[in-house]
């Protein structure tokens, strides 16, 4: 006795499979990230801000992206490529840094939890406790959403 399968059962199963090949890839490519490769994309980030880096921050925030800032206002990624390209320069002695970061690795998801602080002339202008969301796509982290939260600590 054969087994006979309709053309349409077949095509289906293998289109099935077909498609989840890329995201196996990509899961498997994330797999081989170290917390480190994050840490090493957000710092990219902090540096590029200030730097006015367009490339960099362009290569870096996802299409979806958004922050909320610690004054509640939000932007997307439009408005920070908006304020990068476009805003003077700071001044020279601005930093972004960031201390006690932990990262936790899900996957093809990276969330980062930690202090973000801002300083100029070494005065901290902005201190806050930050969440950072990535996501491994196209061989490369991108942030997705971030979030601050004021803190006088």
């Amino acid at each position: 006795m054969t087994l006979r399968l309709p053309l349409t059962s077949v095509l289906v199963t293998l289109f099935t499979a077909a498609a989840c090949l890329p995201a196996q890839a990509q899961r498997a490519a994330a797999a081989q990230q170290t917390p480190q490769d994050v840490l090493d994309v957000e710092r990219a980030w902090l540096d590029a801000i200030p730097a006015r880096d367009a490339d960099t921050v362009d290569r870096i925030l996802a299409d979806e992206f958004s922050i909320t800032y610690a004054s509640g206002d939000v932007s997307d990624r439009a408005g920070n490529m908006d304020f990068v390209r476009s805003a003077p320069p700071p001044d020279p002695s601005t930093r972004l840094r960031t201390e006690g970061t932990t990262v936790l690795m899900l996957d093809d998801v990276a969330i980062l939890r930690g202090i973000f602080v801002h300083e100029v002339g070494g005065q901290t202008v902005t201190r806050a406790r930050y969440t950072d969301t990535y996501v491994f796509r196209d061989g490369r982290w991108q942030v997705i959403a971030s979030q601050l939260t004021r803190t006088d600590a």
